[in-house]
Parts: structure tokens; sequence; C-alpha cells
């Protein structure tokens, strides 16, 4: 969330230090959807672009950890096995 909900403009989020392209703040909001994120930690940082009434800014989110699992249910003749991975 951005406050004040008001703000216009644009942030940009920088994933382990690459920055992804800008996202436009809709209602309060700027969300950013990725689907390239390895499994573990990861810095991020949203760097907000300001307005006429709103500075710039920067935030850094300071625990962000991604996590995978996949489950393969697979049944034989004499067998059924649930893996995780």
């Amino acid at each position: 969330m951005i406050s004040p909900n008001t703000a216009t403009g644009t942030v940009t989020f920088s994933i382990d230090e690459t920055p992804q392209a800008p996202v436009t703040i809709s209602g309060g909001t700027a969300t950013l959807a990725t689907s390239t994120l390895s499994v573990g930690s990861h810095s991020i940082t949203a760097a907000y672009s300001g307005d006429t009434n709103d500075l710039s800014s920067t935030s850094t989110i300071t625990d962000c950890k991604t996590n995978f699992l996949l489950l393969i249910y697979s049944q034989g003749p004499h067998r059924r096995q649930l893996h995780t991975l």
C-alpha cells in the first residue's frame, strides 16, 4: 500500500538489485507479478517516483523468502507414492 492513497506515478521494484519494469500506481497500490524468482532469500526494493504532491522514496523488504512445493502423485500396479520436491 502506498500512503497517501492519492499518490500517482510509478514504482520500480528491484529484485536482487535488478530493476524491473516500472509499475503504475492504481488505487494506492503498485503490484509486481513475477514467475522468475528462484527458491530462497531475495532482496526486494520498491522505489516510488514521486509526483507533484508527494516526494520520491525508496523502501526495502528486509525478509523475503520464496518457497516451492511440488507434489507428484504416481500410481502403479502395486504402489502409490506421493513425492515432495
